[in-house]
């Protein structure tokens, strides 16, 4: 899939999974593990299934997880991006109307047009990613995303990893068919 690209033609399905494990830390020292990110908060909404409808519940979802995290904004986002006009366009209007809201525009970037779209797997496959961009402080390149839609808007490093070094939360968003929508927030561990 090409997502946020020009000439898009809808989502590819891919084929994968991920699995995270979710502990206290004290139970991670007690078993000698090295604790990789910190969940800091979720939220989930709906919307219609429009691009003003994923706006709408993805915006919602996202203050949610922001305000469960303890911060205004984050330092880099994980976008859906399936490739879909209507999520695409929604997810992109919501980055940008969080941004004007903040006064800070998130480092973002999109899985899906190198895997493909796992559906119910693709939450978990973008938040083991996530953690690994936190450990690495760089965010993958967005593959297939070379010619950016102008009614997108958004800034996608689409050659080589992109360095962060300042990320300290990273959003991984994601939506569904009929206008629902989730953010996870993951912060790093010191």
């Amino acid at each position: 899939c090409r997502p946020f690209g020009v000439g898009r033609q809808g989502t590819v399905a891919g084929e994968g999974a991920a699995i995270l494990v979710l502990e206290a830390e004290e139970h991670a020292a007690r078993r000698g593990v090295r604790v990789r990110a910190e969940y800091a908060g979720f939220g989930a909404a709906s919307g219609e299934s429009s691009p003003e409808g994923v706006c709408d519940g993805l915006g919602r979802a996202v203050r949610a997880a922001l305000a469960e995290a303890g911060c205004d904004a984050a330092d880099a986002v994980c976008l859906h991006g399936d490739g879909s006009a209507r999520n695409d366009l929604g997810e992109a209007a919501a980055v940008r109307a969080l941004s004007a809201e903040t006064g800070a525009a998130p480092a973002a970037y999109a899985t899906k047009g190198a895997h493909g779209n796992l559906f119910s797997a693709a939450g978990p496959l973008d938040a083991a990613v996530a953690v690994m961009a936190l450990e690495h402080a760089a965010l993958p390149p967005s593959r297939n995303c070379d010619h950016m839609d102008p009614a997108c808007a958004l800034t996608l490093a689409t050659e080589g990893s992109r360095p962060v070094p300042w990320m300290r939360t990273l959003l991984v968003n994601a939506l569904g068919e009929f206008g629902e929508a989730a953010c996870l927030a993951i912060r790093r561990v010191a």
